[in-house]
């Protein structure tokens, strides 16, 4: 009887390693989605925006350049940020065959539920 309680409990132990291993298989097999194919931009002009209502220079400037990559034709953009100043300034290195200065503008007003005040400097 004891040799029976034992054979089950391993038989049963290993039905359940197999299925779990069977489950892990399966999730890890699901394919991420690929980022989209991200062409280098070569930039043929800069521009400098004046944006006012920046707080902090991590969390504001990361969705501005969150927002300006993502829509592409934005190579590089760099924030002079001061803490204690009201209006700061946001250097663009772009393509202008695939965005405007007025559509970055129309963009970044529109982020953070209109936080950002942005004009061409």
């Amino acid at each position: 009887m004891k040799q029976l309680i034992t054979f089950t409990f391993f038989a049963l132990f290993t039905l359940l390693f197999l299925i779990n291993c069977t489950e892990v298989k399966k999730k890890s097999a699901v394919k991420k989605p690929k980022e989209a194919n991200k062409e280098k931009v070569i930039p043929n002009s800069t521009s400098v925006l004046a944006i006012e209502g920046m707080v902090c220079k991590m969390g504001c400037g990361s969705s501005i350049r969150k927002a300006l990559i993502d829509v592409g034709g934005v190579a590089k953009c760099d924030i002079d940020f001061k803490e204690e100043r009201k209006v700061n300034l946001l250097k663009i290195n772009y393509d202008s065959t695939h965005i405007s200065e007025q559509k970055m503008v129309k963009l970044l007003s529109t982020i953070n539920d209109g936080q950002f005040k942005i004009a061409i400097h």
